[in-house]
């Protein structure tokens, strides 16, 4: 272990890196004194989102001792010194594969393009954060909040009352902020889906700016990049909302059954045109790929005696789509529901065991709250209830039965827990509204 990595420098760093952090959050709630979400939410939001970061690259540090947030900054500060040193340049770091890196230069620690979008990244950090570990992933923390906060801001256009729940689980969710804030693939991608979404969403409502489009283009240039696959499993339900809306703005019956046969030609096309592009984007999680990427994991794990106690099985599973799409089920359970607490092994298992046992108390409160055949109205009539729970058990399902490992897992998951809860949020949303309409017209 590298002892420079951390040293007592750092506890002078990190305290006025954060002032100086705050002072720029201050300065964003003065610019916009009548949005009340930037008023309430966004200082609390840093706080946490630093210190989630900063957890996260003491426990990797401490606790781990190697990750692949200590990989991606170690390597990028070789490349600063191969630019310092003359043998390189920032424009090469940029334009050039990173197969070249690996082979004249024999680079390993980002293994592929998509790590090596990290160290970019963290190369740039380490000249604005003297190179430190702690202030570079603070100052990564920072950046991530703006999708963060995107993702917030999108989900509070559907139920503006509930601003406060919403809140407790897109900006104070604890595994969203200490797995979404070092230097991490996970951290790029899930501000990334923030800022996607969000373009995506007003993009739909007609509200759109250029900036709108601007996020949809960068942020999925970015995904598609590093995990192709968060995109490739939001394809469907996205396009499906598309679908649901155009049908929803027709008033007329006559006119909405008539529609519905073209809409679902152009849904059915479009599925079959992008197929290819879907099933690549999934990549190790496409169906014909995830018996072979399974047993590889299993391989992989197996050798790592520190993380043993940290790993599940799922069951046996038939090597065909059958014997797989019998076990997509027990893959939603894990991802969403495991640890259960009777599995915990390791203190840093217990989060993930509570924040699991939160969402099954969430989701059978509302199922008993609003009733199974309401929640199945709601969830085949509303767009946005429809894209959040279908993509939930798409994504859920692909990476539980292709993960092995609890601590992966609490990494992985990050991108569905927002619209896993939102899904069941804007269920019991849509029924107290219900039940607040018929209570005024029976006054009336």
């Amino acid at each position: 272990m590298n002892a420079s990595i951390i040293s007592s420098i750092d506890f002078l760093l990190v305290p006025l890196y954060f002032l100086v952090l705050y002072v720029l959050i201050r300065f964003i709630k003065n610019k916009y004194p009548n949005d009340i979400l930037i008023q309430k939410y966004l200082a609390k939001a840093f706080v946490v989102k630093i210190f989630g970061g900063l957890l996260y690259a003491l426990l990797v540090y401490y606790y781990w001792g190697f990750g692949d947030t200590l990989t991606y900054f170690k390597e990028s500060l070789v490349f600063k010194d191969l630019i310092e040193a003359g043998k390189i340049s920032l424009i090469d770091v940029f334009s050039k594969d990173y197969t070249f890196f690996r082979e004249n230069y024999e680079m390993r620690g980002a293994i592929n393009n998509s790590g090596f979008v990290v160290v970019k990244i963290s190369l740039l950090l380490t000249y604005i954060g003297f190179n430190r570990f702690l202030i570079c992933t603070m100052l990564m923390s920072f950046i991530a909040l703006f999708g963060v906060f995107k993702l917030f801001e999108a989900f509070v256009s559907f139920a503006p009352k509930w601003h406060f729940l919403i809140a407790i689980v897109i900006l104070f969710f604890p595994s969203l902020n200490i797995y979404g804030a070092g230097l991490l693939k996970d951290t790029i991608c899930f501000t990334s889906l923030g800022c996607f979404f969000y373009g995506c969403i007003n993009i739909s409502k007609r509200k759109a700016k250029w900036t709108d489009y601007l996020y949809v283009f960068v942020a999925a240039y970015l995904i598609l990049i590093i995990k192709a696959y968060i995109i490739a499993a939001l394809f469907i339900p996205l396009l499906m909302f598309i679908c649901m809306n155009l049908l929803r703005k027709i008033r007329l019956k006559f006119f909405r059954w008539m529609a519905f046969p073209l809409i679902v030609l152009f849904f059915s096309s479009t599925i079959f045109i992008f197929y290819d592009d879907i099933n690549e984007g999934l990549g190790a999680y496409a169906i014909e790929h995830l018996q072979e990427n399974i047993v590889e994991l299993k391989d992989s794990y197996a050798t790592l005696n520190e993380d043993a106690d940290s790993n599940f099985d799922i069951g046996d599973m038939e090597p065909n789509v059958a014997g797989i799409l019998k076990k997509l089920p027990t893959g939603f359970v894990a991802t969403l529901y495991r640890p259960f607490v009777w599995e915990v092994r390791k203190p840093i298992m217990v989060l993930s065991a509570i924040e699991s046992l939160f969402l099954v108390f969430f989701s059978v409160f509302v199922i008993i709250k609003v009733g199974i055949l309401k929640f199945a109205k709601y969830f085949t009539i509303n767009p946005i209830i429809f894209l959040c729970l279908l993509y939930s058990i798409i994504f859920a399902s692909l990476v539980g039965i292709s993960t092995v490992n609890f601590g992966t897992l609490a990494r992985y998951r990050i991108p569905v827990i927002p619209f896993y809860y939102m899904g069941f949020l804007l269920v019991f949303y849509e029924f107290k509204t219900e039940v607040k309409k018929k209570q005024i017209q029976n006054v009336v």
